[in-house]
């Protein structure tokens, strides 16, 4: 007896037992032997059969003739086994005979069976490559039991084994062949059911093991497959525009591009937002998954150091060439950067501001405003005007805008703050040039601008001037004697007093034929010998709201003893500008 295991070794299996029959002429006797692995003691006496030696049935004493009708025929001998060790099948040295002669061997060989198990790898970005480097083991399992038996896949294929054993028999499959098909139970062959399984140590880190047959299934069975899906992961971040008027819309046409970055390095992965929410991309990527949100997809969560899994570290940053003009990128931490998952980069829109003061300069020289005196300023951005006016009264506002605007942050200062810096122009960030104007003039006063006659508008820092509309008035004292000389009497003099309207004022000049120095402010001099002239006033005054020309006369005070005051206009009693009153002296005949 023979024996031929699936793994190619010839050892009996562990309580293998045979039956050989004897047949003669092909018709069983009654002589067989049991063979068990373990010689007999001794042969028998008579015809028989025993187990000579380790597998070897011998049979003796054994008639060499028979008598066939008076002849003698010699008896031909042959040996069948008779039933088969559960798993193994019986051959015959001679495949187209059942039986063995003298000196020949029944073989029995174990049935055997192969399964291959494949290995799939589902990257986060949907390819289905292996990553560098990668290997996996699978292990061999009959029934509840691991074998001895692994494969460790690499995608290198190996040359096939020559027993019972695996091997990688095509890049990422593992071959386990030669295996014995049927164990023995209790005389009974029962078919082995081999599985195989993924070692927990050596799957490949940042990766998970599935099996075909759902979330509760452990093993592959022949043809199966074993997958590696690899753990992904995702992050958002979003787009927040902070404008220099305090509004968080975003600017007309603007986008940003944000590019993700793993472990410092920038990868592949940009999304461009625009404020319109995207498709959601199918493998790796990054898209617009609402207004201004970036979202990166389907994202390795580990890589291997050394051995080791170490968990990837994103982060976004917003590219410097796509930075939208006029505003300034910042990160949460203002230490780095950088955005991690779930955190805003904020778009500052650029500020500036500017301040422009009101002056004024009245008609007697004093800079105090008038009573009740407010202007406006209007601010202009460029050529145009903008909704922002501030109105000056004099009196200081507590607190400034929140947002763009203007307010009078110091008596008769309009300041303008919160404005935007640049504006796009073609794609390109162009300085604003803003300028402020005096919208409407206080009634009586010119408005001037730094720069001469031709300045219209005050730039940061400026001054806009309201200088009082002024005029004046000349009178002149005549002489006309008895005697009909026009000489002014010795030691003469008269007073003049001005009127603004029907008010009297307290402007006043005494002539005594001598010119005075001129006065610097509001007032009266004498200009020349017996001409009063009273300047620096002023020209209109505020009526309901209105400008009004004042209407300025001159009133004697105070007669000349011996001389009677006549005026141009005999029943007013006053002179305006450029008239003159008589003093004639009274005369009598005789």
């Amino acid at each position: 007896k023979a024996w031929k295991n699936a793994d190619g070794s010839t050892t009996a299996p562990q309580g293998g037992k045979v039956t050989f029959t004897l047949l003669a002429d092909g018709a069983a006797t009654n002589y067989t032997v049991e063979l068990d692995g373990t010689p007999a003691t001794a042969a028998p006496e008579g015809a028989g059969g025993y187990e000579s030696e380790a597998w070897k049935a011998r049979f003796v004493n054994l008639p060499k003739y028979k008598n066939n009708n008076g002849t003698q025929t010699e008896i031909v001998y042959t040996v069948v086994e008779t039933g088969e060790w559960p798993g193994y099948t019986v051959s015959y040295p001679d495949a187209t005979l059942d039986y063995a002669v003298n000196g020949e061997t029944i073989t029995n060989t174990q049935d055997k069976t192969n399964l291959a198990v494949t290995k799939a790898w589902k990257n986060a970005d949907g390819t289905t490559t292996a990553p560098d480097g990668a290997e996996v083991t699978f292990t061999l399992y009959a029934g509840d039991n691991a074998t001895n038996y692994t494969v460790t896949l690499d995608g290198t294929v190996d040359s096939a084994v020559v027993g019972t054993g695996g091997y990688e028999s095509a890049a990422w499959k593992a071959s386990f062949v030669n295996l014995p098909k049927y164990r023995n139970e209790n005389g009974t062959e029962v078919e082995i059911q081999y599985t195989v399984k993924e070692d927990s140590d050596g799957q490949w880190p940042g990766y998970t093991v599935s099996y075909e047959g759902g979330e509760t299934a452990t093993f592959a069975v022949n043809g199966g497959v074993i997958t590696n899906t690899e753990v992904p992961t995702e992050l958002s971040v979003t787009k927040a525009w902070k404008n220099a008027d305090g509004s968080t819309t975003a600017p007309e046409d603007g986008e940003v591009t944000f590019t993700l970055y793993a472990d410092g390095n920038a990868t592949n992965y940009t999304v461009t937002l625009d404020g319109t929410a995207d498709t959601a991309v199918t493998g790796a990527g990054g898209y617009e998954s609402a207004a201004w949100t970036a979202t990166f997809v389907n994202l390795p969560k580990y890589r291997i150091e050394e051995g080791k899994v170490v968990e990837i570290q994103y982060t976004v940053k917003e590219d410097s060439d796509g930075q939208w003009p006029g505003y300034t990128v910042s990160y949460p931490n203002a230490t780095v950067d950088y955005a991690a998952n779930g955190e805003t980069i904020t778009n500052t829109q650029q500020a500036t501001g500017l301040s422009v003061t009101k002056a004024w300069v009245n008609a007697d020289g004093t800079t105090t405003p008038p009573r009740g005196a407010q202007v406006t300023f209007t601010l202009y951005a460029g050529d145009e005007a903008t909704e922002y006016t501030v109105t000056l009264d004099g009196t200081a506002e507590a607190t400034a805008p929140t947002g763009t605007g203007g307010y009078e942050s110091a008596p008769w200062t309009a300041t303008f703050v919160n404005l935007p810096e640049e504006k796009i122009v073609n794609g390109t960030a162009q300085e604003i040039n803003y300028t402020v104007v005096e919208s409407g003039e206080w009634p009586g006063y010119t408005v001037s601008y730094e720069g001469g006659e031709t300045a219209t508008y005050a730039v940061d820092g400026g001054v806009i001037t309201n200088t009082q509309d002024k005029t004046e008035l000349s009178v002149i004292k005549a002489w006309v004697n008895a005697d009909g000389s026009t000489t002014a009497p010795d030691g003469a003099e008269v007073t003049f007093t001005l009127h603004a309207g029907d008010n009297t004022t307290n402007y006043t000049v005494t002539l005594d034929g001598t010119a005075d120095t001129a006065v610097t402010g509001t007032g009266g001099y004498e200009s020349a010998a017996w001409t009063a002239t009273f300047v620096n006033l002023p020209k209109y005054k505020i009526e309901e709201g209105k400008e009004v020309e004042i209407q300025y006369t001159v009133s004697e005070s105070g007669e000349w003893p011996g001389y009677t005051v006549i005026y141009p206009n005999a029943t007013a009693g006053i002179a305006v500008d450029g008239e003159t009153i008589t003093n004639t002296q009274e005369k009598t005949e005789l």
